[in-house]
């Protein structure tokens, strides 16, 4: 398995998803929630971004995967994006145990929620 291949493109994907929660840090300030508000998206913007970039650092030379790669990137992905997607609800204590944050926030990408 090209284990560099599935690292490099969870890590653009995580990228991606916190380059698309900016938008709710924006209106969380645009509402003026206050650093209250704001800041449970900040911390899960950085952390997202962080470990994508660092998942993603190096460009493997051979970009090649198959079905074995595709199915731990389509996991690995799930599992990455329900995690710092669960990040907002615990910090801010709207949903203060981490086991439901995690569910609501998997059912929500999931749109089954």
């Amino acid at each position: 398995m090209n284990r560099g291949v599935v690292a490099y493109i969870v890590g653009r994907i995580l990228i991606v998803t916190a380059a698309l929660m900016i938008p709710s840090l924006l209106v969380a300030l645009l509402y003026g929630e206050g650093w209250t508000g704001c800041y449970p998206f900040l911390v899960a913007i950085l952390a997202t971004a962080l470990v994508g970039f660092m998942a993603s650092y190096r460009k493997p030379k051979d970009m090649s995967y198959y079905m074995q790669e595709g199915f731990v990137i389509v996991a690995l992905t799930w599992i990455a994006l329900s995690f710092f997607g669960a990040i907002p609800f615990y910090i801010s204590g709207w949903i203060p145990k981490l086991h439901d944050a995690l569910f609501e926030t998997a059912s929500g990408f999931s749109t089954t929620g």
